[in-house]
């Protein structure tokens, strides 16, 4: 009886998890990683809900590349700021951040989609222009 209240316990525990995330919490910590110094972590962490980029490994590799590059040039990001958040559709979500470097900020553009219960990581980009920091609605 104990042993089958424990596993109740943590399959709740375990698909409350699953079923706790929102649109926003992969971008967010996309962010705090990138901010912690943690880029090729934060490329991995986001990426890993979606099935389809396991496919393209070198693009995403090609990703964590200029991540350091870009920061090589302007410098670790110090912290990072919501700039826009689109509700496109009931299932498709975009974010824009940017993140604070002593000169110049980068935007970070994300597209969180929802196939069925669970939030995907679908697009993410950055660039050292605001031309991200448009609206799409």
């Amino acid at each position: 009886m104990k042993l089958a209240v424990s596993v109740l316990c943590l399959t709740l525990a375990l698909s409350s998890v699953a079923f706790a995330n929102g649109p926003s919490d992969l971008p967010e910590k996309f962010m705090k990683q990138v901010v912690a110094g943690k880029g090729a972590e934060a490329i991995d962490e986001y990426f890993a809900t979606n099935p389809l980029v396991a496919q393209k490994a070198q693009q995403v590799q090609f990703i964590k590349t200029q991540i350091e590059a870009v920061f090589n040039i302007f410098g670790k990001p110090t912290s990072y700021e919501l700039a826009i958040e689109d509700d496109l559709a009931p299932s498709l979500k975009r974010y824009v951040f940017i993140t604070k470097h002593d000169h110049h900020a980068l935007t970070w553009e994300f597209y969180s989609y929802k196939p069925k219960d669970v939030w995907i990581a679908s697009n993410m980009n950055f660039n050292d222009n605001y031309s991200l920091l448009e609206r799409k609605k």
